[in-house]
Parts: structure tokens; C-alpha cells; sequence
């Protein structure tokens, strides 16, 4: 079994490290097509679900503008959140 299979199986059962997990391999290109869409989108579901390193992410996307628009408010808000669920 890969690595992605098990951050999917984590994922479906709702845990929210499964998610960022599987938005790192997306983001990165590990073992999986390179899509910014779909490690947005994994990212976006771990930090609503609290995961601390999804926060710092999506803070990073939004401050490099890779797979966002580029935003330093919501670098902030992000940072913050990450700050706050450490």
C-alpha cells in the first residue's frame, strides 16, 4: 500500500492529517499528478477541521500566491489560526 492510499483511507474517516497529508502530495507532485486545485482543496478541509499545519499552508499560499491569489490578509488570519490550534 502507498503512502496515498493510507492518507486516503485516514482522510475518508474524517481525520484531518489525512488531508493535509494528501494535500502535500498534491502540492508536491509526490506519487500523484502535481495539482495545486486539489491540494488547495485538501488543505482548505484539514484547517477547517483545526489541523495546525494546514493553517500554515494555506498561509504560505496565500503569501507566495501558489494556488491563491496572493492575499497578506488572509496570511494573517492563517498564521494566526495556526498560532491559536498549536
Amino acid at each position: 500500500m502507498q503512502a496515498r492510499e493510507y492518507f486516503e483511507m485516514a482522510a475518508n474517516n474524517e481525520d484531518p492529517s489525512g488531508h493535509y497529508n494528501l494535500g502535500v502530495l498534491y502540492l508536491k507532485g509526490i506519487g500523484v499528478k502535481k495539482d495545486v486545485r486539489h491540494a488547495t482543496k485538501y488543505f482548505f478541509v484539514a484547517a477547517n477541521a483545526g489541523q495546525p499545519k494546514a493553517f500554515y499552508q494555506l498561509a504560505k499560499m496565500f503569501h507566495t500566491g501558489v494556488g491563491l491569489t496572493k492575499n497578506l490578509e488572509m496570511v494573517t488570519i492563517f498564521r494566526t489560526m495556526n498560532v491559536i490550534y498549536k
